[in-house]
């Protein structure tokens, strides 16, 4: 059996998701559209 992670960015929830641009394991809080809020927001910060 696979050993469950750990949301690399809050911490708190299971990481059920892997950001499809850096590869984070993250929750589904942290997640959005197949990427993480981290890549989103930098994304938005680079878009401006």
């Amino acid at each position: 059996m696979e050993k469950l992670q750990v949301c690399r960015l809050c911490g708190k929830s299971i990481a059920y998701y892997v950001c499809r641009l850096c590869g984070k394991n993250v929750c589904a809080n942290c997640y959005d559209n197949g990427i993480c809020i981290d890549c989103k927001l930098g994304k938005k910060l680079k878009s401006k």
